[in-house]
C-alpha cells in the first residue's frame, strides 16, 4: 500500500494526479515542510509504487497537482514566504525548480 511508503507524510496534505493510460503520482507535504513525490512505476501498478522522493521548496498547506491545458503537468502549492509558487514537469529535464508567481497570500 503506498501510505505505508510516505514514511515522512504529515497527513491529509496530498495531491494526485492521472491520465488515462499513464501514471499516477502523489504529491504530499513532508514532515520537513518540503513537497515529497511517488509514482506508479506502471501504468496499472502492477509493478509497485516509486520510492518517496523530495522535490524541494517549503510547502504550506495541501499541494495541488493538475495538467494545465498544453498537457504539462503542474503542482502548485503556498511556499514559505505565502506566495503562490508552482513546479512543472519539462519534457527531458524532468521537474524543474520552484518558480513564485508574485503576490502574497
Amino acid at each position: 500500500m503506498i501510505v505505508n511508503q510516505l514514511v515522512s507524510w504529515t497527513g491529509p496534505c496530498l495531491a494526485a494526479r492521472g491520465q488515462p493510460g499513464r501514471l499516477v503520482e502523489v504529491f504530499y507535504r513532508q514532515a520537513n515542510g518540503g513537497l515529497g513525490h511517488v509514482y506508479q512505476i506502471a501504468a496499472n501498478g502492477s509493478t509497485g509504487w516509486s520510492s518517496p522522493s523530495t522535490m524541494g521548496g517549503t510547502v504550506l498547506g495541501s499541494p495541488k497537482a493538475f495538467v494545465n491545458a498544453s498537457g504539462t503537468p503542474e503542482v502548485l502549492s503556498e511556499d514559505s514566504n505565502r506566495q503562490l509558487a508552482h513546479t512543472y514537469h519539462s519534457g527531458s529535464v524532468g521537474w524543474v525548480g520552484w518558480v513564485q508567481l508574485g503576490g502574497s497570500l
